[in-house]
C-alpha cells in the first residue's frame, strides 16, 4: 500500500486507497481514477482535492456513490 501511496507523491491516506481499490477493482485501476477529472468534483481529480478536509469528504462521499451505483 506504502507503494501506491509514493506513487501518487500525495497523502492518500490507505483507507480512501482501499476503498477507491473495491469500488473501482483493482488498485492500478484505483490510481487512475484518482488522477483523472471526476464531473462530481467539478472537473477536478480527486487526488487534487484530497488534502484538505473538504476535498477528502468530497472523495469519500464519491467514492459511496459509486459503491452504491450512484453516477449523479
Amino acid at each position: 500500500m506504502t507503494a501506491a501511496i509514493n506513487k501518487l507523491n500525495v497523502a492518500v491516506s490507505p483507507e480512501i486507497l482501499l476503498r477507491a481499490t473495491a469500488a473501482i477493482g483493482t488498485k492500478e485501476e484505483a490510481e487512475r481514477w484518482l488522477k483523472r477529472p471526476a464531473m462530481a468534483l467539478g472537473g477536478l481529480c480527486p487526488i487534487d482535492v484530497i488534502a484538505t478536509p473538504d476535498g477528502h469528504s468530497a472523495v469519500e462521499t464519491l467514492l459511496n456513490r459509486l459503491e452504491y451505483g450512484v453516477y449523479i
